[in-house]
């Protein structure tokens, strides 16, 4: 690919989507023109996945992808959601991130001078984690029948932050509602809402009024406003 063929780093995004009973792995690069800054993006590839959306199908899908535009050494960070299959691909096949070059490490021992040594008693029982095995992805490429035995790993894994902070407002505030405290004040809030969004389609001198103060027009979601 052109677009990346003088950038020294990519960054890389892959999705899974489903159409008319089939299934497919999209990818973005993403790249800074070095001369400009200006933002560059393409669309890799949009391929059709087979069977079951396992780790290592989709691991094995991207590292392809990479290889078929010369992009294997040149990646820095994938992202992708947080979806388990995509989280297991790198944690058993990723890499770990390292600091770019000219990166200035931590600071010398003389800005320590005058810190004293502080003896810490650490359990090893308690501070201990799980290890996290990592795999080449060329042994268990190669394992499988018509694989196609490419030596690189995955690049490190960012996880869409965009996802993440959906997550965060679905699914834990869902969970969130166990709590006593947080649910009365919830309910509170989300009464008060209701009234003003009522009051918005009533009245279209309270509507205007609202769009006056707000700045905007009341919204709630498809459930709040099913729930009425």
């Amino acid at each position: 690919m052109r677009l990346f063929k003088d950038i020294s780093w990519v960054a890389t995004t892959a999705d899974c989507l489903s159409a008319h009973n089939r299934s497919y792995l999209g990818m973005t690069g993403h790249s800074l023109d070095p001369k400009t800054l200006t933002r560059q993006h393409a669309v890799l590839a949009c391929s059709r996945l087979r069977w079951h959306h396992t780790f290592d199908v989709l691991a094995e899908a991207i590292v392809d992808t990479h290889y078929k535009f010369h992009l294997q050494d040149k990646v820095t960070r994938t992202t992708t959601d947080n979806g388990s299959n995509f989280v297991n691909a790198f944690v058993q096949f990723g890499t770990e991130a390292e600091l770019l070059p000219n990166i200035p490490g931590p600071a010398a021992d003389s800005d320590m001078e005058g810190v004293e040594d502080v003896d810490i008693d650490v359990d090893p029982e308690a501070g201990s984690m799980d290890e996290v095995e990592y795999i080449s992805v060329e042994a268990t490429l190669e394992a499988d029948e018509g694989s196609s035995g490419l030596s690189h790993n995955l690049p490190v894994h960012m996880r869409c932050a965009a996802h993440t902070f959906n997550l965060v407002a679905s699914v834990d505030a869902d969970k969130a509602l166990d709590s006593a405290q947080f649910k009365s004040a919830y309910r509170k809030a989300m009464s008060n809402a209701r009234a003003l969004w009522n009051q918005q389609c009533r009245s279209t001198v309270s509507a205007d009024s609202i769009q006056d103060e707000l700045k905007r027009r009341v919204s709630l979601s498809q459930s709040e406003s099913e729930s009425e």
